[in-house]
Formats: C-alpha cells, structure tokens, sequence
C-alpha cells in the first residue's frame, strides 16, 4: 500500500489543474488511508453478496481507483470493472494504481455520475461509496444505475449514516470544531451526509428489491488512521475560506491543534458509520 501511495504522490505532480487542491499529495494520502479503513469490510460485504469472477461491475464515482483494482481482483480477468469519474485526474491515477498491481481488467470513463446513463453497456453489478452524501439529487443518480443494471443486476451501495456516529473520547475542542464545519459544508451545499439511512426506502421507491443491509463503524486506532481528521480538515479548508465562515488562520490552527489525538493513543476516536445496502434490479 505505502508503494501504492508512491505512485499516487509522483502521479499528483503530473498534473496542473484547479482540482489539485483536493487531489494532490496531502488528499492523496487521505484516501488512502481512507480506503485501508474501509476497504476489508467492503471486499467481505462485496464477496457476501456475490461479486464473483466473470461479473462486469461499474464503479461510479471511483476516485483514485484503490477499491476499484480489489473488484477487479474479485471479477478475475474474465470479468471487467468500468471506473467512472468526472476527475481525469483522478482516473489518471487509478490506472496508475492498476498497472502497479498488475490489473488490465479495468477501463476508465471520464463522466459526472449524473452522465452515466450515456455508457453503451449495462452491468451485473454497480458499485458506489461516499458519492451521494455529496450530491444534491442522489435519485437521479440511483435512477441511472437501474437503468444500467441487467435484469436481476445489483447495485451495492456505502454510505454514511451521518455525522453523529464520529466521536472522540475524551472530546477536544478542536475536535468539536472539526464536526462544526463538517456539518456547515454539508448545510452550505445542501447534501445529506446522513443518506446511508435512506438508502432502503430511496431504492424501494425506484422498484429495487431483495435488500440486503449492514452497517460498519470503524475506530481509528492508529496515528496514521486518526490522521484522517487533521487531512479532513485540510481538504474542507478551501470551501470554508470562500463561503466566509472560517479564516484560513483558523483552519490552519484547528489542523494544527488536532495532532493531538494523532500523538497520544489514549484517544478514543471512531469515523463514518456505512450504511452497506445491496439491492436487486
């Protein structure tokens, strides 16, 4: 994994663009970090509901591609995994991650989750995690999923429950801080970080059927694992600065005053709740 993020780092000074800001070097070992939290407990729910070998999966919102090369593996090289992204910069570095571990399984589209209805192929299975928690009008994006699904295809989907099951113990003030801005990025963007639990009755509204469910709440145990909140911070820095609600000194101190539970294991910190949904066209 460290070579992995090697590659991501030397592939994020590849490029020149205003995305950067959130997908350069420091974002880039957020989400890796991201995906060693997160991804043992969706490889076990993605084997648990059925993603074999053979099976085509599409991969909306894929990022950086880390998720993306497990589902190749677990599709084998007769089966193919479609990663969709609006970022070339993003996808760039997902093939990056693809040709470091050996995978020529995976194709990468350059599309808005909201374009994806434009694919020519439909799929056994579609596959999404922390996407609708950002968007505005995730039915629209569920809607276009089912209609790529092929019969009795499934869409497996992970999202968060909300912000209240992230929590510290004992809380700092700077940690406090940190859930104050998360709830105002999602108030000013007007997205729902607790989509996880809606999830259900969002689909069934669509005709999706046969659910399956779980939840997984991870503890960040380590200091890099904790470091997730300090990188959080960083990356909210931009769009709190422009709406006018933080300074940038103050992001910068808050950033700063959060090592501390990065330096000492007595703290008691847990992230994101995933609502793990599967449902059937």
């Amino acid at each position: 994994m460290y070579y992995l993020l090697f590659l991501i780092t030397l592939s994020c000074n590849l490029f020149a663009s205003s995305y950067l800001p959130l997908t350069g070097i420091k974002d880039a070992e957020r989400l890796t970090i991201l995906n060693e939290v997160y991804n043992p407990a969706t490889i076990a729910f993605l084997k648990e509901m059925g993603i074999s070998p053979g099976m085509h999966v599409l991969d909306v919102g894929s990022g950086i591609g880390l998720i993306s090369a497990e589902i190749a593996e677990l599709v084998g090289p007769q089966g193919h995994v479609t990663c969709l992204d609006s970022s070339d910069e993003q996808l760039e570095i997902g093939k990056l991650v693809a040709n470091a571990r050996g995978l020529d399984n995976l194709s990468f589209v350059q599309k808005s989750a909201f374009e994806m209805q434009t694919l020519e192929n439909s799929f056994d299975c579609i596959y999404i995690r922390f996407l609708l928690m950002h968007v505005q009008n995730p039915e629209k994006i569920l809607l276009n999923a089912y209609n790529l699904l092929k019969p009795s295809g499934k869409v497996i989907i992970e999202e968060p429950t909300g912000l209240d099951p992230i929590m510290c113990y004992p809380m700092t003030q700077s940690f406090q801080d940190y859930l104050t801005i998360g709830r105002a990025q999602f108030k000013l963007y007007n997205t729902d970080c607790a989509i996880g639990s809606r999830l259900p009755q969002l689909l069934s509204q669509l005709n999706f059927k046969n659910f399956s469910t779980k939840l997984f709440h991870p503890i960040l145990q380590t200091a890099r694992e904790k470091k997730l909140i300090r990188f959080a911070v960083n990356t909210l820095t931009p769009a709190m600065v422009k709406s006018g609600l933080y300074s940038e000194e103050a992001m910068k101190q808050m950033s700063e005053n959060l090592r501390e539970i990065e330096e000492h294991p007595f703290y008691f910190v847990t992230y994101f709740e995933l609502a793990q949904v599967c449902a059937e066209r």
